[in-house]
């Protein structure tokens, strides 16, 4: 996945930085685990010209963020099941 943002009818730069992208777990929240860090061109930020458009790098937010991966990339490592365990309301429970 890409996103393509757009300064098309901005008088002005637009500077554009700290953007992340993760799977929705609903009410605004994400899914423990998948919150990535967009890019454009390998930076955290970028700066569109009025009038034009900017693309980030591939983002695949599908895949283990690398701080949970056990190394498979397929299952959580420790800290990963303990973010999995941390999202979870136990007053739901009671």
């Amino acid at each position: 996945m890409r996103l393509t943002l757009t300064n098309e009818f901005g008088p002005g730069p637009l500077d554009i930085g700290g953007v992340h992208v993760g799977l929705n777990s609903g009410g605004g929240a994400i899914v423990a685990g998948s919150d990535r860090t967009v890019t454009f061109g390998a930076g955290e930020a970028v700066r569109i010209p009025a009038g034009a458009v900017a693309v980030s790098d591939p983002v695949k937010p599908d895949t283990l963020n690398a701080a949970y991966d056990s190394g498979d990339h397929l299952r959580p490592n420790d800290a990963g099941y303990k973010a999995m365990a941390d999202a979870i309301d136990l007053a739901l429970f009671r």
